[in-house]
């Protein structure tokens, strides 16, 4: 598995990555502002094969972090090592 914690401006947790076992890229968006049980804003990629295309890890988590220009490059790199 993967992880890159991107910056958040707005009070977030924000970590995208591919997790191998589960074949898929997954995105983590979580507000630190809120009590533990309600933090989470965001999670997708938790199913086998649910997301195959890295930009769409990237589109999910765009409102909430800045995106590094090689984000998307890094991520499929990863998936296909």
């Amino acid at each position: 598995m993967t992880r890159h914690e991107l910056t958040s401006d707005g009070g977030f947790e924000v970590v995208v990555g591919w997790d191998r076992p589960l074949n898929t890229f997954f995105a983590q968006v979580f507000d630190v502002h809120k009590p533990e049980d309600d933090a989470e804003v965001l999670w997708i990629g938790v199913s086998l094969r649910e997301i195959h295309d890295p930009q769409q890890v990237i589109d999910a988590v765009r409102p909430y972090a800045q995106i590094p220009a090689d984000l998307e490059f890094r991520l499929y790199q990863e998936a296909h090592a």
